[in-house]
């Protein structure tokens, strides 16, 4: 395992030995660690360098847009947009390794721990000795952003192959890492597929569950098969087109509507084709 600390000098970014590429985020974060003030630093900030603010140690001024084009690095491939630098200082806040906040409109970005990066003020051996006993921390928050961008690349590649993306994809991603140690991506691309397939060939998109919702319910979706059909539910309960009007397929289940004088009845079947629940109010639906 690497331990320890080396001088980096902040010219390496200005050196015209290294190509113009984009950073990748490990570039990135060293850029800012290197970019952040040694000590306390008043300086003017703003389009007209018309505000006045006081920087503590840790702390430097980063914009969305500024960040932006420092992380494209001149790389003419464009990479590091603005809706990027936000999405990975989420993830940087996350793993609790930064931290941003705005002062007069200007955004300000700390380093969290920043002294375990860094010697200390006074250049104490001692105290830069009980610094770098931190260092275990900062490798665990890496070891967590790493985690988190695996993750959430694993999660792109499943959410891309989906027939069809049915709720909110952060809730979605919520449970896809929780069920990470109970099923596959492969199976459950192919699950939730078919699944979905079923459902479309019998109802309307709205009526497939959500895949958070699929995923936290293993024992209702993960293996269900449809054995029946509207067509065969009608011939064997006699559910004749102009009295009982097909509603949808609702949480694994054929809904049928029967309009009796303004009055509404919900018959229900499971996929095996058995009826579920007589009469029901319209409540539910």
């Amino acid at each position: 395992m690497l331990v320890g600390y080396i001088k980096l000098y902040k010219k390496i970014f200005s050196s015209s030995f290294f190509r113009n590429n984009h950073f990748s985020e490990r570039e990135a974060f060293i850029w800012m660690l290197t970019h952040a003030y040694f000590q306390e630093h008043n300086g003017n900030y703003g389009d007209k360098k018309q505000f006045s603010l006081t920087l503590q140690r840790g702390e430097f001024v980063g914009g969305l847009d500024f960040l932006s084009k420092v992380f494209q690095n001149g790389d003419k491939q464009p990479y590091w947009n603005i809706s990027k630098v936000r999405r990975y200082l989420k993830k940087l806040q996350k793993a609790n390794m930064t931290r941003t906040k705005s002062d007069k409109g200007i955004n300000i970005v700390s380093i969290e721990n920043y002294d375990t990066y860094q010697f200390s003020l006074n250049g104490s051996d001692k105290e830069v000795t009980q610094k770098r006993q931190g260092s275990d921390n900062i490798r665990k928050k890496i070891k967590k952003l790493k985690n988190i961008n695996n993750n959430n690349s694993d999660f792109e590649l499943l959410w891309k192959r989906l027939v069809i993306k049915r709720g909110n994809k952060i809730d979605c991603e919520k449970a896809y890492s929780l069920s990470k140690d109970k099923i596959s991506d492969e199976d459950i691309i192919t699950k939730y597929n078919e699944y979905a397939s079923q459902v479309l060939e019998k109802s309307e998109p709205k009526f497939v569950a959500h895949l958070s919702s699929w995923l936290n319910n293993p024992e209702k979706y993960w293996n269900a098969k449809i054995e029946v059909n509207v067509q065969s539910l009608r011939n064997k309960y006699d559910l004749s087109e102009t009295a009982y009007k097909y509603f949808g397929f609702i949480n694994n289940q054929f809904v049928f509507l029967l309009d009796d004088r303004g009055m509404h009845y919900y018959y229900k079947y499971d996929l095996e084709g058995n009826q579920v629940e007589g009469l029901d109010k319209p409540s539910k639906y």
